[in-house]
């Protein structure tokens, strides 16, 4: 069990970090959205931009002239990087839940079910054994017995201060 358990635990981290690397190239994202989403990045970096611009130049851009921006080619390329992070880091937190569902629990459940049932239901005294773990331990049983006593003389209780409720 402990050897089934490592190399599961090494197989999904295998898995893990090969989806890591998988995430890191671009063309895994979708680019319609990713450009979309560029566009409109550049738009509000550039939109800010001129409006600092504009409040700390006063009245020559009140005119509606507006001047080159030096960080064009910058705000291009953060505006990209930001989209690939916004798309990524969505796909990232999906996949990596999932590649561990599918490469560890899944596997897991499965192993410990084989196990368990190669345990209780195979070989000699399969039935007793399992009757075994389906009945309760005594000193359960004793307590279950004590409550239950307990429990009809408070119901023998309660009948008795209804009647002197009805009253």
């Amino acid at each position: 069990m402990q050897e089934s358990l490592k190399d599961l635990s090494n197989k999904t981290r295998h898995t893990v970090h090969e989806q890591i690397r998988m995430e890191s190239r671009p063309f895994t994202q979708n680019a319609a959205h990713l450009s979309m989403t560029a566009t409109t990045l550049l738009k509000k970096m550039t939109e800010y931009r001129r409006s600092e611009r504009n409040q700390s130049a006063g009245d020559l851009l009140s005119s509606g002239f507006q001047p080159p921006d030096d960080y064009d080619s910058e705000l291009q390329l953060i505006a990209h990087v930001l989209a690939y992070i916004n798309v990524a880091y969505k796909r990232f937190a999906d996949m990596i839940p999932m590649r561990t569902e599918e490469q560890f629990q899944t596997p897991l459940a499965d192993m410990i079910q084989k196990q368990m049932m190669d345990k209780f239901l195979v070989g000699e005294g399969c039935e007793e054994r399992c009757r075994a773990y389906l009945e309760d331990a005594p000193e359960l049983i004793t307590r279950r017995r004590e409550l239950d006593r307990k429990l009809d003389i408070l119901r023998a209780a309660d009948q008795e201060v209804r009647k002197f409720q009805a009253c």
